[in-house]
C-alpha cells in the first residue's frame, strides 16, 4: 500500500485552488500599484491555500518578492523558487537558527536593538539582509516612531552583521475607511523613515500597505506593498470596496459528496444537543466535514450548493460531519456539493462567524487536500 499523503485524493472534500485566478489576481494588484513592487505574503500556508504551488505560481506572474512567517516557511519557500528571490520573515526568526536562514539567502525582520544585538551573536560573523520594523501603533512589534527608536534603528543598521534593505511598519485601521488613526500611522512612517536617512542610514524599500492599503489609500503605496488576502480573491473587510471591482476573483472553492441520505419524521432532532428539530418529514444528507477540518461549529445555519440551489446546514457541525436539510431536491449517493463557491462565498461564512475571511481560509486544515487546477 502507498504512503499515506498518495491517499489523500480519496478524501471526499476538497479544496480545489485555481491557480490562473491566482496569477490573474497578482497581475491586477500589480496595476493597481504601478511601479511599485509586490512582496507576495504566503505565509500560514498561503492563507490555507498551499504556500508551495501559490510561490512557484506567482513566480511564474513575475513575483520575486516573498514574504512568511516563520523559519521553516521561509526555507520551504527558498528550495522551491531558487536564489533570484527575496524571501523574507516578517515576524520574529528564532536566532538559534540564524546559520541556516544566512546560508539560504533569507531575509529577517528586525524590530528592537537587543533583538538585533542577539541575533548578531549568533550570526558568528555571517551576514545577513534585514527589513527594519517601525511600530507605527499597531504596538506589536517594532522599533518605536520617535527620536529614542530612530537611534536605535540607526545603531543597529551599524551592527556589520546586516546588510539593511527595506524598512516597513504595519497598518492597524486600513480596512476601516476615514479612520484618523491611518492617517497618524502614515505620518510616523513617513517620520522615522526621514530621520533615519538624516541619520545617513540607507534604508532600502520602504513599505507600509497590505490589501486594504492597496485598496483604500493609495497614498501609502511607496515602494513595495504586500498583498496577502486579496492575492487569493478574498475581501479583507466589510467596510471597504470589494476586491472584486477590480476583478479579483476568488482562488479558493470548498467542495464535498453527500454520503448518506435519509428521511426523519417531524418532531425529531439532529445532531448533538438536539439544537434543531423537524417541523416537518425532513429529508436529511450528511457530508463529510466538521471543525475537525476547520469547518467550525460556528457555520452552523450556514447555506451550501446541491443541484444548483441553497440549502442549510440543520443541527451543530460535528468533528468530521455536517447534515443538510435536502428535502424536496433529487440528491443520489456520493453526489457533489458546493460548499465554498462563487456564489456561496467565503465571505458569507466569516460573517455567520463573526470573524474574518484570513480566518476561515487559514482554518481548513491538512485533512482537506488541495487540489491545484
Amino acid at each position: 500500500m502507498g504512503q499515506t499523503e498518495d491517499l489523500k485524493a480519496s478524501a471526499y472534500t476538497k479544496a480545489y485552488i485555481d491557480l490562473s485566478r491566482l496569477r490573474d489576481n497578482y497581475r491586477i494588484i500589480k496595476t493597481i500599484v504601478r511601479d511599485s513592487r509586490l512582496m507576495c505574503i504566503v505565509k500560514a500556508d498561503a492563507y490555507g491555500h498551499g504556500a508551495v504551488r501559490c510561490a512557484q505560481e506567482l513566480y511564474k506572474a513575475g513575483a520575486r518578492d516573498f514574504a512568511v512567517a516563520h523559519t521553516d516557511e521561509a526555507v520551504e519557500i527558498r528550495n522551491v523558487l531558487g536564489p533570484d528571490c527575496v524571501v523574507m520573515i516578517i515576524g520574529s526568526a528564532d536566532p538559534s537558527y540564524a546559520g541556516i536562514l544566512s546560508e539560504n539567502d533569507i531575509t529577517i525582520t528586525l524590530y528592537s536593538l537587543e533583538y538585533a544585538k542577539r541575533f548578531a551573536e549568533a550570526l558568528s560573523g555571517r551576514r545577513i539582509k534585514a527589513h527594519i520594523k517601525v511600530d507605527t501603533g499597531m504596538n506589536r512589534i517594532g522599533f518605536r516612531a520617535d527620536r529614542n527608536g530612530v537611534n536605535d534603528a540607526a545603531e543597529v543598521s551599524k551592527l556589520p552583521c546586516y546588510d539593511i534593505t527595506g524598512v516597513f511598519s504595519h497598518l492597524a485601521c486600513a480596512d476601516e475607511p476615514g479612520n484618523p488613526m491611518t492617517d497618524v500611522q502614515i505620518e510616523k512612517f513617513r517620520f522615522f523613515t526621514a530621520a533615519l536617512e538624516t541619520c545617513g542610514v540607507s534604508i532600502g524599500l520602504k513599505h507600509i500597505s497590505a490589501s486594504s492599503a492597496v485598496i483604500e489609500r493609495p497614498d501609502a503605496v511607496i515602494d513595495m506593498v504586500r498583498p496577502g488576502v486579496m492575492l487569493y480573491g478574498m475581501q479583507p473587510s466589510d467596510n471597504m470596496e470589494p476586491v472584486s471591482k477590480f476583478g479579483i476573483k476568488h482562488v479558493l472553492s470548498l467542495k464535498s459528496r453527500i454520503i448518506n441520505i435519509h428521511r426523519i419524521n417531524a418532531g425529531e432532532s439532529v445532531s448533538y444537543g438536539a439544537t434543531w428539530t423537524a417541523q416537518r418529514d425532513t429529508l436529511v444528507a450528511t457530508l463529510p466535514l466538521g471543525y475537525g477540518d476547520g469547518f467550525i461549529r460556528a457555520y452552523s445555519g450556514m447555506t451550501v450548493e446541491i443541484n444548483g440551489e441553497k440549502r442549510p446546514i440543520i443541527g451543530r457541525i460535528c468533528m468530521d460531519q455536517c447534515m443538510i436539510d435536502v428535502t424536496g431536491l433529487d440528491v443520489r449517493l456520493l453526489d457533489e456539493v458546493g460548499v465554498i463557491t462563487d456564489t456561496n462565498p467565503i465571505e458569507d461564512f466569516a460573517r455567520k462567524a463573526g470573524t474574518i475571511t484570513y480566518e476561515c481560509s487559514c482554518l481548513l486544515n491538512s485533512r482537506i487536500p488541495r487540489i491545484f487546477i
